[in-house]
């Protein structure tokens, strides 16, 4: 797994300080069998995941066409499986940090989805 990022670092302090008591996310959670695509954080029981893309407002990330077509895919895919993606930005991440976790916590509280061992066992996590 590699180091989190700046942001993704500042999302976990974040999450801990505001979250009301919900768990913490897993961090470069692979959720599909046969693609090794990964979501930034995720609750795997809940079917919730988090998405956050840094590189917007600078020319590079997710904003080129490859890598946007990439990530249509990834997030069909992740629909398909019945995951439920929240996607924000870095202006999110630092102005609207409350409506996030609101957000995120208003998913969780939607109960469990799947058996995260049976996923674990299949995605190899």
């Amino acid at each position: 797994m590699k180091p989190p990022s700046t942001l993704e670092k500042k999302f976990l302090r974040l999450w801990q300080i505001l979250s009301d008591g919900q768990p913490d996310p897993e961090r470069e959670f692979r959720f599909h069998p046969s693609r090794m695509w990964r979501f930034d954080f995720a609750w795997p029981v809940y079917r919730v995941a988090v998405e956050i893309d840094g590189g917007m407002f600078v020319g590079h990330g997710h904003q080129r066409g490859r890598q946007f077509t990439g990530d249509c895919e990834k997030m069909r895919q992740a629909t398909l499986m019945g995951w439920r993606v929240l996607k924000y930005t870095t202006v999110d991440l630092g102005e609207n940090m409350t409506m996030m976790i609101e957000e995120i916590e208003a998913l969780l509280k939607q109960g469990k989805c799947v058996d995260v061992e049976e996923q674990r066992t299949l995605f190899g996590n």
